[in-house]
Order: C-alpha cells, then sequence, then structure tokens
C-alpha cells in the first residue's frame, strides 16, 4: 500500500481537529476531493436497535436521511449488513442480496433518488468487539485503487478520532515494542512485507510477526485499520 502526502496532511488535520464540527468539515473536504458529495460515520447496532443514536457524523441529504432513519431501513439495507461480514472495503454495488429481496431494492433504489447512486464503504470494527462504518457517496459508482486506499485510510482514521472525542478513555492500547514500531513506520511510507524484511534484516516471517501482535495491542484487522490506530495514539510519526 500506498499513501501520498495529501493523505497524511488529512490525518494531522482530523487529529488536530478539537471537535465534531471541524472533523465534520475537514471529512466533507476530503469526500469531495475522491468524487463523492455525501457520507457518513456510525457505529452499526443489531437488528431491531435504532442506528441513529450511533450515528458520529453525518452529512446525507437531509430527504435520506430522515426517511433512511424514521423508516429504520438500517435492517433492510444491503450496504449496512454487509458491514458485518467483511473488513475490506468495498462499492456499494458490491454489496451482496437476494435479487428476490424487496426491501434491499427498494432501499437501493430510494438512496438513487435522493442523488446516492453509488458510493464506497469502509467497515470497522473496533477494539470492543462492536461494528459500524464510513460510507461515502454520491453519483459516482466507483475509485481507482489509489483513492480507494487514500479513503479507507482516512475514514477509519476519521471513526476513530470521533469515537475518543466522545469516549476518550474507553480503551489504552498496550505499548508497541521498539520493532513493532519500526515496522509499522514502514508499513505506513507504503512499504510490502519483503521490503520490510530486507531493510531490517530480519525475515518475512518475523516482520509479519510484529504486525499481527501489533494488530492484537490496537484491536485492528487489516493493516490499514492498524496503521489508521497507530497514527491516532502517537505510536508513529506521521
Amino acid at each position: 500500500m500506498q499513501f501520498d502526502d495529501d493523505v497524511f496532511d488529512t490525518i494531522e488535520r482530523l487529529n488536530a481537529a478539537p471537535d465534531d464540527s471541524q472533523i465534520l468539515g475537514l471529512l466533507r473536504q476530503f469526500s469531495l476531493s475522491v468524487g463523492y458529495e455525501h457520507f457518513i460515520v456510525s457505529g452499526l447496532p443489531p437488528r431491531g436497535v435504532n442506528v441513529e443514536p450511533f450515528v458520529l457524523a453525518a452529512d446525507w441529504p437531509a430527504e435520506w436521511y430522515d426517511r433512511y432513519f424514521s423508516r429504520d431501513y438500517t435492517q433492510f439495507d444491503p450496504v449496512a449488513r454487509h458491514c458485518f461480514h467483511t473488513t475490506t472495503p468495498f462499492l456499494w454495488d458490491e454489496a451482496p442480496f437476494d435479487a428476490d429481496d424487496a426491501y434491499a431494492k427498494q432501499v437501493m433504489n430510494e438512496a438513487a433518488d435522493c442523488r446516492l447512486s453509488g458510493g464506497f464503504c469502509v467497515p470497522v470494527h473496533t477494539e470492543d468487539g462492536s461494528q459500524g462504518c464510513v460510507s461515502f457517496g454520491g453519483q459516482e459508482k466507483s475509485l481507482d485503487p489509489n483513492k480507494k486506499l487514500a479513503t479507507h485510510l482516512v475514514a477509519m482514521y476519521a471513526h476513530g478520532r470521533l469515537r475518543a472525542l466522545r469516549r476518550p478513555y474507553q480503551f489504552s492500547p498496550a505499548e508497541l515494542t521498539p520493532r513493532e514500531a519500526e515496522v509499522l513506520r514502514w508499513l505506513s511510507h507504503g512499504k510490502t512485507t519483503e521490503d520490510i524484511g530486507e531493510l531490517l534484516g530480519i525475515s518475512h516471517n518475523t516482520v509479519f510477526f510484529h504486525i499481527k501482535s501489533a494488530g492484537k495491542k490496537l484491536g485492528t484487522l487489516n493493516r490499514v485499520h492498524l496503521v489508521a490506530e497507530a497514527l491516532r495514539y502517537n505510536m508513529i510519526p506521521l
């Protein structure tokens, strides 16, 4: 994976943002930069539980926001439901649902009527075992690989930052070892497992071991989330 300087600049600004409103503004700028007009950052409760109290930040069209929550569309929304089954970001069109599922089709069709015909969703699985997502929407239906990667990292970081502002003392990760921090620093600079092994003079298996160990300490399930959390906790430099 490889991140450009604009991504780290956005993360630095998110880190310095003192409140939700500034984070909302920064996410709005970033969302537009990758081609999406709208976004939502939220936790995802089990079926039957109202999702609106779990929303951390939102810039949806007002009509869609009101309709989605008043009709409890979360339980039918294939994008939201898919987040419980994957840690991999996906385009909305990639969210599976039964072709005969009239409710799922209704949600997707009504979203399109509200200028949300396409989107990109980043599932979030947190250290306390709960689920969430950051979903970007608009007229764009695809993203190039670099924008997908940038959006993945910024989304994970923003979700963690917003949760930290709401519950700043909930989670205190164990400290990384110097070697783990060094491995993650190179990982954040786009180096592969093989690259890092060669740079540090250690085996690829040892690099993988350090990444896995750091992931357990930070409660993450993939490498982009791991980098985002390590940055958020100031364990590696921006």
